[in-house]
């Protein structure tokens, strides 16, 4: 069959076994002569959670991680299964990828037939993947992911979801149970004593736009978007994932309109019983970087100024800090001065995650020279003050329910990242 029919053979067939008539064998068996040497241990099969509903921003489907894991199915003769997350998620395709049934084609020549299949699959979901019912059961969608990637032959596995995560419907519903306010555990436990949580065993999976959501929902704090995630991440463990990734990619900021109603989670902020841990400063003099790098001078001593941090928030499990990375004011240099803060802040992260802190118990930010206690370290002829400049170069540890800078920071986090320029010593 020529590449220009396939479409209108996935167009008119779903949760069929195979693409093309006749190749309806499982991956990796005799379903055709073949043109390679490509076996089911080689194959990759991927599944794709499409979030196309209201409350989110389009999604592209041109997304490099969308894109490079339909492109290697296609590439490898795998199966490809589209899930649509809507209040009755659904398969609204599964299909096989065939062999091509002449031997000896190029290098060349496979790959341009596999760009086809995958540009035809991605037509597909651009066309039959928004949302149908109301409400999102996001932990449904990937349930039934799991069972089609369960039926698959040897190969890798991967399940690209492309979707905030703000399930409103389902097991985990965050318009019912308020759960961003719930020890992750618990969910975890609940979940198991449902048998609710899908088998993704030797899954690898890589997650879009978690967080992202779009009008009239209001948008997650990042602290929200944290615990966010950090509910997933459980969930996906516990599923028997492998590689999870959470991407930063950014949706469009077109936002979905016509499509079924997804009601609103609050996202307000509820005080809670959790006192805000005092702010620890970590000064140039016992965490003192090397000049324009995120590499400590001495690292026996900022490793022991750092350990006195992790045992605080090791012992404080349900506190959550900003790591606010904070440099001297360079005239010219903010942009470069912020990334530069950043890095530092992210280096002190690792430090504190290789002293067991839980990842997600932390938030790195780079304030540059900007953050709410910068002391003012230039003359009027833009020449650094080293008495007040010292002063600025830290890394601060601040809880995020610090009622004076907690929001302050929020507000740094939520501003865009621009290109990091050439910069002059700090």
């Amino acid at each position: 069959m020529k590449m220009k029919n396939i479409c209108t053979v996935i167009m008119m067939t779903v949760m069929v076994a195979s693409i093309l008539t006749g190749c309806g064998d499982p991956v990796g068996g005799d379903g055709g002569s073949g043109g390679s040497n490509t076996t089911s241990e080689d194959a990759v099969s991927v599944s794709v959670v499409v979030g196309a509903h209201s409350n989110a921003n389009v999604i592209s489907v041109n997304a490099e991680a969308i894109e490079e894991q339909v492109y290697q199915c296609a590439y490898t003769y795998g199966t490809v299964s589209l899930i649509r997350a809507d209040g009755k998620p659904e398969e609204f395709l599964k299909a096989n990828i065939p062999e091509p049934s002449t031997d000896g084609l190029s290098d060349r020549k496979l790959e341009s037939i596999a760009e086809g299949y995958r540009d035809e699959i991605l037509a597909v979901l651009n066309s039959d993947g928004a949302a149908k019912y109301p409400e999102i059961d996001t932990l449904d969608a990937i349930r039934i992911a799991a069972d089609t990637l369960q039926t698959v032959g040897d190969g890798d596995k991967y399940l690209v979801i492309a979707d905030p995560g703000l399930s409103t419907k389902g097991y985990v519903n965050f318009c019912e149970n308020n759960l961003f306010q719930v020890p992750t555990d618990k969910i975890i436990k609940a979940l198991i004593e449902e048998k609710a949580i899908p088998d993704l065993e030797g899954v690898k999976v890589v997650w879009l736009y978690a967080g992202q959501t779009a009008a009239p929902q209001e948008q997650l704090s990042e602290v929200q978007k944290a615990k966010l995630i950090e509910i997933w991440t459980a969930v996906l463990e516990e599923a028997g994932a492998q590689d999870i990734v959470f991407r930063r990619d950014s949706s469009s900021n077109t936002p979905y309109s016509g499509l079924p109603e997804v009601s609103n989670v609050s996202v307000e902020e509820r005080k809670t019983d959790i006192a805000p841990l005092e702010t620890v400063v970590l000064d140039s003099e016992s965490v003192s970087f090397v000049g324009d790098e995120a590499r400590f001078v001495d690292t026996v001593q900022a490793e022991q100024a750092i350990y006195s941090v992790a045992e605080t928030l090791l012992s404080h499990p349900d506190n959550r800090v900003y790591v606010v990375g904070c440099t001297a004011s360079l005239a010219g240099r903010e942009d470069f001065c912020r990334s530069l803060s950043e890095d530092r802040a992210q280096t002190v992260v690792k430090v504190l995650e290789e002293y067991g802190v839980p990842g997600n118990q932390m938030i790195a930010v780079g304030v540059g020279g900007y953050a709410p206690w910068h002391i003012e370290d230039l003359d009027e002829s833009g020449k650094q003050i080293e008495e007040y400049a010292k002063q600025n170069r830290c890394v601060v540890i601040l809880d995020t329910q610090n009622p004076e800078y907690g929001d302050v920071i929020a507000d740094c986090i939520n501003q865009e990242d621009e290109d990091r320029p050439e910069g002059g010593e700090d």
